[in-house]
């Protein structure tokens, strides 16, 4: 009698030990599972938050790319000596005006960028402010092109003043001076026309790429309101 108590003791006490095992595992499934998802809620609400960032700061990443390799592109430039040369060829020195002028409406663009990223709700007005800072940028790329075309008829010019006046075909050293003067002339007609075309060119983009945003936001505002008048 006594070793049947004995064993059903040992019986119990084996259960017991496999029910307390079992709940234990069950309890600690639980817990990882709960720190599984809260640790996938956590990355989603955070993949979320960055894709929202994204979204609203597109434009000016954008931009910051465009600058950036503009900015290395300048750098290239001067460590091959182009703009060295430039400096030398260029008698009207209109190529470093352009870029100026470009450099400075990069800027602007840049901050008009900054300015329209950071409203926290864009309205029909924002909007129409925007809309004429851009005319504005539209403005200046062709302008850019204007100095450049003036620099080319500068370059002519000058070939043409300098150059044909002192000419003396029986004079070796006047004619390779008559000649260094065209060459003069001609380097400031291309170098100008090439700024011009170029940094015109590389506004535009930055221009039509704040236009075509704000395209986008006038659009969804439309959209917005529709909805609304409708319900």
């Amino acid at each position: 009698m006594q070793t049947d108590c004995d064993l059903n003791r040992i019986i119990d006490d084996i259960y017991g030990i496999r029910i307390n095992g079992i709940i234990s595992v069950g309890l600690n499934g639980i817990v990882l599972f709960i720190k599984f998802l809260m640790i996938t809620l956590n990355n989603f609400f955070k993949d979320i938050l960055v894709m929202a960032l994204l979204e609203k700061y597109s434009l000016l990443l954008r931009w910051w790319l465009f600058f950036a390799v503009a900015s290395l592109g300048t750098v290239a430039l001067f460590l091959y000596g182009v703009i060295q040369k430039v400096n030398q060829v260029d008698v009207t020195k209109i190529s470093f005006l352009i870029y100026a002028v470009f450099a400075v409406f990069t800027l602007r663009v840049g901050i008009d960028t900054y300015h329209l990223c950071r409203e926290n709700e864009v309205t029909n007005q924002h909007i129409s402010i925007y809309y004429k800072k851009s005319d504005i940028g539209w403005f200046v790329s062709d302008m850019l092109l204007t100095l450049g075309m003036i620099g080319t008829v500068a370059g002519f010019i000058y070939m043409l003043s300098s150059s044909f006046s002192e000419m003396d075909p029986q004079n070796v050293i006047s004619m390779q001076g008559v000649l260094a003067k065209m060459g003069a002339g001609m380097s400031t007609a291309l170098y100008t026309t090439a700024a011009g075309l170029v940094c015109s060119l590389l506004l535009k983009l930055q221009v039509f790429n704040f236009t075509h945003h704000l395209d986008y936001l006038s659009t969804t505002l439309e959209k917005n309101e529709t909805a609304q008048n409708i319900l």
